[in-house]
């Protein structure tokens, strides 16, 4: 017991072993990060590029931002016209008796 803990120290203080596995827990979180998001190319001319650099933005998270509010107004105009077709393809009653009126004759 007390050799396996000495081995594993001197083990574990290695300068070697440390590198390896520093190297490693950056490859493992590189590696999840890159699965987690897709990659899009935007190209753009070179005057826009230089007065992009001129101004201090995370281009990268302020796209990713100007894409996801594109997408949710677009949901919102497909719902909106789903509510429009809906009422305009409900039947109205023909003459009959509202669910309000038949409980009360009921009650």
């Amino acid at each position: 017991m007390f050799l396996k803990f000495v081995l594993e120290s001197a083990f574990s203080l290695n300068p070697i072993f440390l590198a390896e596995q520093n190297l490693e827990e950056k490859f493992i979180r590189k590696r999840t990060c890159n699965t987690c998001m897709a990659v899009i190319t935007v190209r753009i001319d070179e005057e826009t590029k230089k007065m992009m650099k001129e101004i201090k933005v995370n281009w990268s998270d302020f796209i990713r931002n100007a894409i996801r509010m594109k997408v949710q107004e677009e949901r919102r105009k497909n719902l909106a016209k789903a509510v429009l077709i809906n009422e305009k393809l409900r039947r109205k009653s023909k003459g009959e008796a509202r669910a309000e009126e038949i409980i009360r004759k009921y009650r």
